[in-house]
Formats: C-alpha cells, structure tokens, sequence
C-alpha cells in the first residue's frame, strides 16, 4: 500500500513539473516564434515611410496568429531598428501569477 501511495506522489510531483514548464514555455515560444517572424519581415523590407504602416500591420497579424497580445502601440520603428515589447501574466492554477516581460529589437532591411 506505501509503495503505491509514493507512486501516486510522485507522478502528481512529475505532472505538476510537467503542467508547470508548458504554461511558463509556451509565452517563450511565441517570443521565439514571433521574433523569427519579426527578423524575417524587416530583412525583406525596403524602410520607406509609406511602407511603416505595412510593415506595423505585418508584425501584428503575425502576432495574432501566434497568440502573442500584441498592439500597434508595442511596436517602435526607427530609422534602422524594430522595437516589439509585450507582457503576459503566467497564471498557474490561480495560486501564482508571474507578468513576463518580452522584447524583440531587431535591424531593418
């Protein structure tokens, strides 16, 4: 009876490892995902002004599909940079929530 208790244990101990690594890896895997989109997207783009729009529009329906929270107001452009920043709070189960603060800062064309 003891060694299926410590069984039982440990596999809540192994799923609560589990539940805990995929709700806390996946904001980083958008953030890898939408930063590699983002590189893509600025090294294909010719940096006219009229073209800002476009490129703004881009980066947040890239983001969309990826399910990243992202608005217009969290991109920055410059001369010869992309600026994305964004944050999401990491709930598990209600007891622990961490806000994760994620910036993509990139070179244009």
């Amino acid at each position: 009876m003891c060694k299926w208790i410590n069984r039982l244990i440990c596999l809540g101990i192994f799923g609560g490892a589990v539940y805990a690594a995929y709700i806390f890896g996946m904001p980083h895997y958008e953030f890898y995902a939408l930063k590699s989109d983002v590189k893509e997207i600025a090294r294909f783009e010719l940096a006219a002004a009229e073209k800002d729009k476009a490129l703004i529009e881009e980066v947040v329906k890239r983001a969309a599909e990826l399910g990243v929270p992202l608005t217009e107001a969290n991109i920055a452009l410059a001369e010869k940079r992309i600026t994305v920043r964004w944050s999401k709070t990491v709930d598990v189960l209600g007891v622990y929530q961490r806000r994760l603060g994620f910036t993509i800062d990139v070179p244009r064309g």
